[in-house]
């Protein structure tokens, strides 16, 4: 483990750093991983912690260990998150206001579905993995990826608004027709 957590990192050029955290009893493990120019992926680093949601200050000390060890991005950085806020917090702080954060599609689709019922957890999942897996924003909104899904106004009609309409009114983004 002391290996892992003391090796240096500037042997290779980097593009991408994701963080995540994962929690194993009452402790959280946040984990970092990257890839670098060449499409390999390693393991970075990880660090025990009591929780995911620290200041901004706890969070940055494992991202200037990396910065200590040699990550470096010459080509920019794209940070990958969970969501987390403070964790964001940290990036910013460490890489700079202009550094391109995403947030992990992964998370993000098991918040979303997290407030549906179980069966419409599966259905959603599964669109959202479809949309997820195309190439624009056109296509993902595209009634190809919603299937025959049934139109209709409103719920009062007795017919189901299609998931791309229920997205446009959550994002306000949309842009499909139909």
């Amino acid at each position: 483990m002391q290996q892992l957590q003391e090796r240096r990192l500037d042997v290779r050029e980097w593009l991408v750093l994701l963080v995540d955290g994962k929690t194993f009893a009452s402790d959280q493990l946040v984990i970092a991983l990257g890839v670098t120019t060449t499409g390999e992926r390693r393991v970075l680093g990880l660090v025990q912690t009591a929780t995911e949601n620290k200041a901004p200050s706890a969070r940055a000390a494992p991202l200037r260990d990396l910065e200590a060890r040699g990550f470096v991005a010459p080509h920019g950085l794209l940070v990958v998150l969970d969501g987390a806020k403070a964790l964001r917090a940290a990036v910013r702080h460490v890489y700079g206001p202009d550094v391109a954060v995403q947030r992990c599609q992964w998370h993000k689709r098991g918040n979303v579905v997290g407030y549906l019922s179980k069966p419409l957890q599966i259905v959603w999942r599964l669109m959202l993995q479809a949309a997820y897996a195309q190439p624009t924003h056109a296509r993902a909104a595209g009634a190809s990826i919603w299937g025959a899904w049934p139109t209709g106004q409103s719920s009062t009609s007795g017919q189901v608004t299609p998931p791309y309409r229920l997205l446009d009114r959550m994002t306000g983004s949309c842009g499909s027709s139909g």
